[in-house]
Order: structure tokens, then C-alpha cells, then sequence
């Protein structure tokens, strides 16, 4: 018998030699996976044992597509996209068909092998090692919560009685898997990827977890569906919810504009699935903290009362984006008013990669959520008064104050640089009105003026454009290039800090060039994102 190691290494040694003898490059992993669920399925030996004895058959892949369809009768769905008939085999003279090889090394490492748990052992290795190596998430995007954040999610929402718990988003389904490691549950879920779907339902039958209540598609997910919690990691950003119409089934009470994108169109959608006392995590970008046209969902969410915490992550946690994100919890019915905020940006560990969220860390959130505990710099209970007071502004900054960065700062600079920003900013709006009234605005919601006006009075604005910047006092290409400075730092482009700023791209980029004049709300703004005081912006390292 081998040794887990041993199994783990000979398993991946498989996967990469398919891949490499096929074009099937990316997803790979879902032919193998296809290749273990013949095997290892409770009547599969037997089955497999044929397509081992014809294994180098010149047809080998029709008869692994009829035995497919034999042992996913009851599931008509699963490994409908695979055909192992249609492989292009890249092989050298005399070499071996690959598919015979393939299913060869997988006949004799089964019985290397001491029980199912070490080939579900082996299979999770390959998976972790096909995302971390990128070989499924450039082919088929974000599809992997991290083992330690849904841990966290599963704890933060389940108790110690027997609940349903639902996704509906699997992906490879580690938020349900902790949901069944941790706890007593029956789960559901709803994966509309069918390479995901593939994965997902092998790695369930390799674990002996009951997927029968995990579809594929809309199948059994209707509006009487309810269930105690929800765990999910959705779509970031999502622009195509307008073209869906299931997506577009939500609680009319949310008026969400089309201009959104889909990040609350999928909670409000989860929201409307939990039961009367239901709760669900939900991991979601920072931008649904701000984004000005999300204003009226997030006020309705509080004056509801559904917002229970909010919990902000490290950056880098996931292999497919390096941004940070939230962890959402959302509650039906609860009797506090208040919302807990926790600031976990700064506690993880570095691994090759990635940054990891250690069970030190786990705990803390963990317990820091369950007590409502306040901890200076970590976490704070900010009341519903308080939040309106911020406009319904939810970015955890306003909330949670780090005191190291007030020490650092040199209040009587950067009072004069405040002064100075206003003046400046009190100019331009005295200089936009002046602008729209030369050009024939009496408001800026009036029709164009003619384009002979325009082409009129243009010389003339430019010098003033000119003037203003030279007579202003401020040097706004160096502050751009500070701040493209800091953005570096942090490893966020310029996509990634106009979704948090919800701002074009070609406006963040006239901010760095120094192009655009910057007022002293979007330099606060900028400042929170990327984790700098305003004197540093200002003025240079402090």
C-alpha cells in the first residue's frame, strides 16, 4: 500500500500526462474526473474492469462514453459535455493510446490504495493543484472559495441543529463540503457550469457526501423553495443579470437600477430563499459598501434590519484575483439593530501565492462574530443611527479607525493641505458654473448648446483650464503619481481600484496622469481603498 503522499503524487502524475498527450489542456481535470467516478461508484469496479481488459482497443473512447451513459442514467446531466471518442491523441510511434494508459495507471493505483478516503484525498490534491497552477481558473474563471473561508462562513451561520443548507452557486463546492464537515445538514445546491458540476459531483461521490439534491441548472429551485442558510461566493460584478430572468425575480421592494451591477441582485435573490428566521454568508466585493447607485438597496437592507455583520478580508486569499472582499452576513428577524463590522485585512499568513486566512485568524473572527465583541482596531457594533449619519455608507474604514495611522500624520501639514484642497475644489465649482454659463447652461440637466457656441468660446476655455491649474497651488501630477504609486503597492490595477472608486477606468487613469483635478471626498476615498493617509497623498512619506 502507498502512503497518502505517495497517492497523492502518482494521481497528479496521471492527470498531468493526459494533459499532456491531449489538447485537452485546461480542463483536463473533468476527464479524469469522469474517469474516477466510473472506477470508484459502488457497482463502477466491475464496469471498469472491462474498459481496463479493452483498454487498447482502437475504440476505447466509444466504449467509455457508452459506460458513461450506463452509470449517469439517473443523472442525465452529469459528464453530458464529455466525449472521449472526440480526443485528438498526440503520441510518438509505437507509444500507447493515451486513454488506455490513463485508464491503466488508474486501475493499478486502486489497489495501491487503502480505502476511498485516500483516493478523495488524492483527488482533492489535484484539484487545489489545478487551481493553484491556473491550469482551470483561465479556462473557466472563478470558481473556488478557499477551504479556510468557508470554514469560517459554515460556523458563522450553522448551529448545532439539523438545518438545510443551500448554494446556489456551487462551483467546486467547498462551501457545502464545510457545511458537512462541521455540521449536521442536509444539503442543497444549484451549479449552472457543467464542467463545475462535473467536478463537484465526483468529489461528493469520492467523499461518500449525498449529492442528490444538488442540480444542475434551474431544475428544482422554484419560488416555494426555502431553507435555513445560504452560503455563497457569486459572480463579482456581474453586468449580464439584465439578461436573466430568473436573476430579474426579486422582492420589487429593492429597486435596483439597471446601471447596477448583479453583486445584490444575487443576494436579494438568496435573500428571498431563506426561511422566516433564515441566515446566509455571502462573499461579495467591496464596491457593494459604497457604489452610489446601490445606495437605496443597501438603506432598505438596513431599515429592515437584515444586515448583521460585515467582515473584511485579507487580499489575496483566492488564486483568481488579488483583490480583498467581504464576507457579508445577512439574517432574517433578528432582534439587534445593530451591525457588526470587523476589520481582518491585515491578519493572515503568506503561502507561496497566496495569502492564507490561518485557523489563529479563523478563531478570531469566529468568536469576535458570536460575542459582538468590540476590539480597538478590529471590530465595532455601529448602531443604526450611525450608519445613517455615513448616508448608508457601509466602507468598513468609517467604521473602524486604525490608530497607527492618526499617529502618523502631521496635523497642522495637513490641515493647511485640507484648506487648500477645499479652496481648490470651492474654485472649480465656481469655475464649472462660469464654464456651463459661457457656453449656455443656466444647469447642468439642460439641453446641449449649439456646437458654433461651443466652437466659439473653446480657445478661451483652455487658456482658463490653464490658469486655473498654474494659479491653484496644487501639484496634481504628482499627487497621480502617488497615487498609482500606492495602487501598485497594494497589486491592484487600475480596473480593479475604479470598481471599488465606481468610477471609468479612463478617469482613474486622468487622476494618475494628473489630468483631472482631484477633490478632497474622491482623495479620501482613495486613501481608504489603498490603506494611505491623506498626508502621504499630500505631501509625500511621512
Amino acid at each position: 500500500m502507498l502512503n497518502q503522499n505517495e497517492i497523492n503524487k502518482q494521481l497528479w502524475k496521471i492527470c498531468d500526462n493526459f494533459k499532456n498527450k491531449t489538447e485537452i489542456k485546461k480542463n483536463y481535470i473533468v476527464y479524469i474526473s469522469m474517469l474516477l467516478y466510473i472506477r470508484f461508484d459502488y457497482t463502477g469496479e466491475y464496469y471498469f474492469n472491462i474498459l481496463y481488459n479493452n483498454r487498447n482497443n482502437y475504440y476505447i473512447g466509444d466504449a467509455i462514453d457508452r459506460e458513461k451513459e450506463r452509470i449517469t442514467k439517473n443523472d442525465k446531466d452529469l459528464f453530458s459535455n464529455i466525449r472521449f471518442r472526440d480526443i485528438k491523441i498526440y503520441r510518438d510511434i509505437g507509444e500507447e493510446n493515451i486513454i488506455g494508459k490513463t485508464i491503466e495507471d488508474i486501475h493499478n493505483l486502486s489497489y495501491k490504495i487503502p480505502n476511498k478516503k485516500s483516493i478523495a484525498e488524492a483527488y482533492e490534491y489535484i484539484l487545489e493543484q489545478s487551481v493553484y497552477r491556473n491550469d482551470i481558473i483561465k479556462e473557466l474563471g472563478e470558481f473556488h472559495t478557499p477551504a479556510e473561508i468557508a470554514k469560517v462562513m459554515a460556523k458563522l451561520t450553522i448551529n448545532d441543529d439539523y438545518m438545510n443548507v443551500y448554494d446556489p452557486i456551487c462551483g467546486s463546492g467547498n462551501l457545502l463540503k464545510s457545511a458537512i464537515e462541521f455540521h449536521k445538514v442536509e444539503i442543497y445546491g444549484r451549479e449552472n457550469n457543467l464542467d463545475y458540476y462535473n467536478i463537484l459531483k465526483t468529489r461528493f461521490l469520492l467523499n461518500e457526501i449525498n449529492s442528490k439534491n444538488i442540480v444542475y441548472g434551474n431544475e428544482h429551485i422554484n419560488n416555494n423553495f426555502k431553507t435555513n442558510v445560504i452560503l455563497s461566493n457569486p459572480p463579482f460584478a456581474d453586468r449580464t443579470w439584465k439578461d436573466n430572468d430568473s436573476l430579474r425575480n426579486i422582492t420589487y421592494k429593492y429597486r435596483i437600477p439597471n446601471s447596477a451591477v448583479g453583486d445584490y441582485i444575487y443576494v436579494l435573490n438568496m435573500l428571498d430563499k431563506l426561511d422566516i428566521y433564515g441566515k446566509m454568508a455571502v462573499i461579495l466585493p467591496h464596491g457593494v459598501l459604497f457604489r452610489e447607485n446601490e445606495k437605496e438597496v443597501r438603506e432598505r437592507l438596513i431599515k429592515d434590519n437584515c444586515i448583521e455583520a460585515i467582515i473584511g478580508l485579507p487580499e489575496n486569499l483566492f488564486h483568481s484575483t488579488r483583490i480583498p472582499v467581504i464576507i457579508m452576513i445577512i439574517s432574517k428577524n433578528r432582534k439587534e439593530e445593530s451591525v457588526l463590522f470587523i476589520d481582518a485585512s491585515q491578519d493572515y499568513e503568506n503561502d507561496r501565492k497566496n495569502n492564507i486566512l490561518s485557523k489563529e485568524y479563523q478563531d478570531k473572527i469566529i468568536y469576535t462574530f458570536i460575542e459582538k465583541k468590540e476590539i480597538a482596531d478590529y471590530s465595532h457594533l455601529a448602531s443604526k443611527e450611525e450608519i445613517i449619519n455615513n448616508e448608508f455608507d457601509l466602507t468598513i474604514k468609517k467604521y473602524i479607525q486604525k490608530r497607527k495611522k492618526l499617529e502618523k500624520v502631521d496635523r497642522e501639514e495637513l490641515t493647511k493641505d485640507v484648506k487648500k484642497l477645499k479652496l481648490e475644489q470651492e474654485r472649480l465649482e465656481e469655475n464649472i458654473k462660469d464654464v456651463l454659463e459661457v457656453l449656455g447652461y443656466k444647469d447642468i440637466g439642460e439641453v446641449q448648446p449649439k456646437e458654433s457656441q461651443i466652437k466659439q468660446k473653446k480657445e478661451s476655455l483652455y487658456v482658463d483650464e490653464i490658469q486655473i491649474r498654474n494659479n491653484s497651488g496644487i501639484d496634481y501630477v504628482t499627487i497621480g503619481k502617488r497615487i498609482k504609486e500606492a495602487r501598485k503597492r497594494k497589486v491592484m490595477s487600475q480596473e480593479q481600484l475604479a470598481e471599488f472608486m465606481d468610477v471609468s477606468i479612463a478617469y482613474l487613469s486622468r487622476i494618475e496622469r494628473g489630468t483631472s483635478q482631484i477633490n478632497l471626498k474622491r482623495l479620501t476615498q482613495i486613501c481608504d481603498i489603498l490603506d494611505v493617509s491623506e498626508g502621504e497623498m499630500l505631501r509625500g512619506k511621512m
